[in-house]
């Protein structure tokens, strides 16, 4: 009926789901007008279908036109286990559970005691967007979602703008269109996104313009005749901007979830109910009011009950981040440490082995390269253990240092403060930077100790 409400073209669907299924619909294999809900659940097996062919290395089409029973029950098997595989309870596992202990088709067309398999035109050239590979596509904000642009201001000097779109939004259907975010410069440097994105594009030399300077770049204009400037990339566009935490000194390991717990509470405070879901990619406040509001309270108690002068200021101080960070903790492992590891038994066991590996390797073969593929594959595993065994002992060996560091560093600055207070001449300066070799010295020797 074309007075229904035609469900497909509303954008709950991403571009190629949404082509897909609406190519399937004029063939007469799916019904004329779904709910949405169950349109969802449709599109839910329809990626998993395209994920499964990717995995195989098949044609989407033929693999579909076949109707081999087998086939199909090798992938609900698949989908199955996949969807118990994820950590989270994301869009669509209801479905997935759903179809997954049913596998039977809801419209079939195979006879009794058979399956009639259709048959393609050898004419027929699907116009379906080809499917991009999940390896192919960056799971964080690249050079392609950065718009950088000079904006013109009537009342000054124009202003360096940016406009980046997240795509990997949580409960986003893979493929789908991003959420843009408008960005623009701030007078605290630390919370600056468009200082972040400059410096890591000239350390990346990811301007278009060669001869462009981080001096230039800030005495831009825009040309009367635009109210707009844009600064465009060189082919470094897949390149991701974000970077790691672990040099900025704070002692809780900084996540996204951390930002984006922040992101929420203030958006929660100043937008509307439907703007922040639409900010976080979330359906409804229940999630938010679950697992988004902080346990910290950041208002002033003492101000209601008691009626002392506000302290809002030193209320937000004491719940940011930058309370916890310490420019001298350590971020690298020292001389020390590596020696360490490089002397753990289970470290020299496996340099032993891998060692035995390739002489004998060698000794059979002449080169490694020729040598007997199992003899070959246990090297290459027992290498891929030293690698691992490696990692784990550095990234352990560093958690503890800075945990330890954090631990202690107060501590010491404390008796330091003392000391000086006690008119000691071996006391130091505690504003003095100096002494950072000092404080990581004894920190580091408390650990050994242990």
């Amino acid at each position: 009926d074309p007075n229904d409400e035609q469900y497909w073209v509303k954008p709950i669907l991403c571009e190629e789901t949404r082509a897909r299924l609406e190519h399937f619909r004029k063939l007469g294999w799916l019904s004329p007008n779904y709910k949405p809900k169950t349109l969802m659940g449709i599109a839910v097996v329809e990626r998993y279908w395209r994920r499964y062919c990717a995995h195989l290395n098949e044609d989407y089409m033929t693999f579909l036109l076949s109707e081999d029973q087998a086939i199909y029950m090798n992938f609900f098997d698949w989908m199955y286990k996949t969807s118990k595989e994820k950590t989270s309870t994301g869009e669509g596992s209801a479905s997935v559970r759903g179809v997954a202990t049913n596998p039977g088709p809801s419209n079939t067309n195979t006879a009794k005691g058979g399956t009639r398999k259709r048959k393609q035109d050898e004419s027929f050239k699907s116009d379906l967007p080809q499917p991009i590979s999940f390896d192919d596509l960056p799971h964080t904000v690249c050079y392609r979602d950065v718009e950088l642009f000079y904006l013109k201001n009537t009342g000054g000097r124009d202003i360096l703008c940016a406009i980046i779109e997240f795509r990997n939004l949580k409960g986003r259907p893979e493929g789908a269109d991003g959420t843009k975010f408008f960005m623009h410069g701030d007078y605290q440097l630390v919370y600056c996104p468009i200082t972040y994105i400059v410096s890591l594009a000239f350390r990346d030399e990811a301007f278009e313009n060669d001869a462009l300077t981080p001096e230039s770049i800030w005495r831009l204009k825009v040309p009367k005749r635009n109210r707009a400037l844009p600064l465009r990339w060189k082919e470094v566009v897949d390149r991701p901007l974000l970077r790691r935490f672990v040099h900025a000194g704070f002692e809780d390991k900084l996540g996204h979830y951390n930002f984006r717990r922040w992101t929420a509470n203030e958006a929660n405070l100043h937008f509307t109910d439907q703007e922040r879901n639409r900010v976080l990619g979330q359906s409804g406040s229940r999630i938010f009011e679950r697992h988004y509001q902080k346990d910290f309270i950041p208002r002033d108690l003492q101000q209601v009950v008691l009626l002392r002068p506000s302290q809002e200021g030193l209320v937000q101080r004491a719940a940011g981040m930058l309370r916890k960070r310490d420019p001298l903790a350590p971020s690298d492992l020292n001389d020390d440490q590596i020696q360490t590891i490089r002397r753990h038994p289970r470290i020299l066991e496996l340099r032993w082995e891998k060692r035995e590996f390739k002489e004998e390797m060698r000794s059979l073969a002449g080169t490694i390269q020729n040598a007997f593929p199992e003899l070959y594959q246990r090297h290459n595993e027992v290498s891929k253990k030293l690698t691992k065994l490696r990692k784990v002992l550095r990234d352990d060996t560093r958690q503890k240092a800075r945990k330890d560091y954090f631990l202690m560093a107060p501590v010491l600055e404390v008796d330091r403060q003392i000391q000086q207070l006690l008119g000691k001449p071996e006391a130091g300066d505690p504003n003095n930077t100096d002494d950072e070799d000092d404080i990581r010295s004894v920190v580091h020797a408390s650990h050994q100790d242990e």
